[in-house]
């Protein structure tokens, strides 16, 4: 099977690392994604370096390359100011130590959800937020959510806002529980 390259938009509203050929709607061809795009979308800074560092994540659970190639390429392919790229790499650097603690987080307070069977996506924009507000203590709680809701809507399904304001409402229940791994 042949593969082309093609980038994932935030309007594909797809959570998968191949998506349906749909240029040729007959071709049994899955395209792989290249990268998210979303310098031509108006995003506040942080709402685009939180997606760059969504980028990151989602590029690392699902590849072996290793996170300082994804990072190098993901910050030199979107036009990202100082303030940014710093946000982008304290967010990515931060949580990587911390994910299996958050994946294990999810399964205990949100048992409904099994962490496998969440969106890369998803999953990924749950990760950012829980780190932001209960470990990298960088962003309200309330704001960590409403972001995390508003880049679930740019790059998750038409279902995932709802979804991860469900998860991470369940989640914030618990930060003095989640904190404690700082220790």
């Amino acid at each position: 099977m042949s593969e082309t390259n093609r980038e994932l938009k935030p309007e594909d509203q797809d959570n998968h690392k191949t998506l349906d050929n749909k240029d040729n709607p007959d071709s049994s061809q899955d395209e792989i994604i290249e990268s998210v795009v979303i310098d031509n979308i108006e995003l506040d800074d942080r709402t685009r370096a939180r997606g760059v560092a969504l980028q990151v994540l989602y590029e690392m659970d699902m590849s072996d390359h290793p996170i300082n190639l994804i990072l190098q390429e993901r910050i030199q392919s979107v036009p990202l100011d100082e303030q940014q790229t710093k946000l982008v790499l304290k967010i990515v650097l931060g949580l990587q130590p911390y994910i299996h603690y958050i994946d294990d987080f999810i399964e205990k307070y949100a048992p409904e959800w099994p962490i496998d069977q969440i969106a890369v996506i998803d999953r990924n924009i749950i990760r950012i937020a829980v780190w932001e507000f209960a470990i990298g203590e960088i962003t309200p709680i309330k704001v960590a959510i409403n972001e995390s809701v508003e880049l679930a809507k740019l790059f998750g399904s038409e279902s995932s806002p709802r979804f991860v304001n469900g998860v991470l409402g369940s989640l914030a229940e618990h930060i003095k529980d989640i904190q404690k791994i700082k220790s």
